[in-house]
C-alpha cells in the first residue's frame, strides 16, 4: 500500500500508512537534526551549549553537504540540479555525436574523390595496388604528365555542367 502525499485527501476511507509516514519523519529527523560531531561525547556535556546561531549554521552546513538523495530524503524535493546536469550531459553527448557523423561525411567525401581523381589523372593507376607512383625515365615522366594534361583537357568538355562564369554568365 503506498501512502499519499502529505494534504491529499484519499477517497474511501483510505489514508497514508502510519509506518510510512513515521518512518519518513523519522528519516527527516535523523538527517536534519544537530547532532555530536567527532570527537564528542554523547550525554551531558561539561561545556556550555552551543549558541542557536551556531547550531543553525552547523545545520546548513550539514544540510549543503548531503548528497542529493539524503535531500531528498530530508525534504521530499526533487534534485533539480542533479537532473539539470544530466540533461546538459545528454545534449552534449548528442552534440559529439552529430559533430563526429558530419565529420565522418566529410572524410569519406574526401577519400572518395582522392581515389577519383587518382583513377582520372595518373597513369596506370589502380586501386590497393603498392601506393607508391614513380617515373623512373624521363620518358616515364613525360607520359605522366601529358596524361594528366590530357585529361584535364578532357575532363572541361565530359563534365555534366560548369560554372555560370565559364559561359560569359554572371
Amino acid at each position: 500500500m503506498r501512502a499519499a502525499p502529505a494534504g491529499v485527501v484519499v477517497a474511501h476511507g483510505e489514508g497514508p500508512d502510519p509506518v510510512t509516514c513515521l518512518q519518513g519523519r523519522a528519516e527527516t529527523e535523523r538527517l536534519l537534526t544537530p547532532k555530536p560531531g567527532y570527537g564528542t561525547r554523547v550525554g551531558p556535556s561539561p561545556a556550555p551549549s552551543t549558541p542557536p546561531e551556531e547550531e543553525d549554521l552547523r545545520r546548513r552546513l550539514k544540510y549543503f553537504f548531503m548528497s542529493p538523495c539524503d535531500k531528498f530524503r530530508a525534504k521530499g524535493r526533487k534534485p533539480f540540479k542533479l537532473m539539470l546536469q544530466v540533461v546538459k550531459i545528454l545534449v552534449v553527448t548528442v552534440q559529439l555525436i552529430l559533430f563526429g557523423l558530419s565529420n565522418q561525411l566529410a572524410v569519406t567525401f574526401r577519400e572518395e574523390n582522392t581515389i577519383a581523381f587518382r583513377h582520372l589523372f595518373l597513369l596506370g593507376y589502380s586501386d590497393g595496388a603498392d601506393d607508391t607512383f614513380a617515373a623512373y625515365t624521363r620518358e616515364q615522366l613525360y607520359q605522366a604528365i601529358f596524361h594528366a594534361m590530357d585529361q584535364v583537357r578532357v575532363t572541361r568538355s565530359r563534365r555534366a555542367g560548369g560554372p555560370a562564369w565559364e559561359n560569359g554568365q554572371g
